[in-house]
């Protein structure tokens, strides 16, 4: 299982809609979208795509106040597409938002998903931790999504295993910052936590996901014996 690309989208600006920039995705990969909105009250009603996948949506963090709600959706065996979108639809129009798309080779075709995991706070911190998860399978891919309130602020990868941090996104000044971050492992991994810290303090959010790798296939040799005639 490989992380083959990714994108990126939203920004500052009234709009119920995120939208990344375009990929080229062949077919059968897995494509998993983190999506933040700027408001508190505010939901996430749909993720799609311009080659009309479907997409599941995992556990939303929806904090009691301060923020919008966060939240990771996928779609598994997709459909290809040479110069593919993902949009996030949002129940009413934001002023910030953001979407990131990571591209996923290799990924199971009918059951990718393992383990999820999901934390906030609104305490002032400038470090944030998902609870602890394990995996089922040595070969998985774990993506992770951070935010915090406030404009500006990046982020980093942090804690222990320590994941690929792979942007702070949307592009631009004057942004609801968030980072994204992946980590791929090759054994089955025991109460383990995906972390990020900020370059302020505040508030912070995470949402993580484990995704398995697509079972080995091909010939297997037998082993016996071979019993030549005169």
């Amino acid at each position: 299982i490989t992380l083959r690309q990714t994108s990126s989208g939203g920004g500052s600006g009234l709009s119920s809609t995120a939208v990344a920039g375009a990929l080229n995705v062949p077919s059968l990969d897995l494509i998993v979208a983190g999506v933040r909105t700027g408001a508190f009250g505010n939901t996430i009603t749909s993720v799609t795509d311009t080659a009309g996948n479907t997409y599941t949506p995992l556990t939303a963090v929806t904090p009691a106040s301060a923020f919008g709600p966060m939240q990771l959706f996928y779609a598994k065996n997709v459909t290809g597409n040479a110069a593919l979108v993902v949009t996030a639809n949002l129940g009413q129009a934001q002023t910030y938002s953001a979407i990131f798309v990571w591209d996923i080779a290799g990924a199971d075709l009918t059951s990718p998903l393992d383990a999820q995991a999901v934390n906030y706070t609104v305490s002032v911190v400038s470090t944030i931790s998902t609870v602890a998860f394990s995996t089922i399978a040595p070969d998985e891919i774990i993506v992770s999504m951070a935010t915090d309130g406030a404009i500006n602020d990046t982020f980093s990868a942090t804690g222990s295993p320590l994941a690929i941090f792979d942007a702070n996104f949307p592009a631009g000044a004057g942004n609801l910052y968030c980072g994204a971050q992946h980590l791929i492992v090759s054994s089955i991994q025991t109460s383990i936590t995906q972390s990020m810290q900020q370059s302020g303090s505040g508030g912070m959010l995470i949402v993580a996901a484990s995704f398995k790798a697509a079972a080995a296939s091909g010939f297997v040799p037998q082993v016996g014996a071979f019993i030549v005639g005169p």
